[in-house]
């Protein structure tokens, strides 16, 4: 964890196009909200921000989806942290298709790919 609070800076939300209500499930985010933050630690203050975005639609594996976009950077002194992560959402059906991680920390460095059986999801 990068930080012990993180500070909402400014949060955008931008109207998704208009669905059938009865047959998508409403989502708690539409496409193209943003969150920006700052990343605050006791004793510390500010030591980097953030961003959390809905992009789309994007075909994944033949399936439109929404790509889900978190990126943190923070740094204090000569010591810096990054991670980002991205998914891509079913929006239809609420499944993730894919699942990506990379997070670079002054101790230790991690990559993560996940596909999922879209066949399983289906069922």
């Amino acid at each position: 964890m990068l930080a012990s609070l993180v500070a909402p800076v400014r949060a955008q939300a931008q109207p998704s196009a208009l669905r059938d209500t009865a047959a998508t499930p409403r989502l708690p985010f539409p496409v193209g909200e943003v969150l920006d933050y700052r990343v605050n630690v006791a004793f510390g203050g500010n030591i980097g921000h953030g961003q959390m975005r809905v992009e789309g639609p994007v075909l994944e594996r033949g399936v439109p989806t929404w790509r889900l976009v978190s990126e943190t950077k923070a740094r204090r002194a000569f010591v810096r942290a990054t991670d980002r992560t991205t998914s891509w959402l079913d929006p239809t059906r609420f499944v993730a298709v894919r699942f990506e991680q990379r997070e670079r920390h002054p101790l230790s460095q991690s990559d993560a790919l996940v596909e999922m059986d879209l066949a399983a999801t289906a069922r």
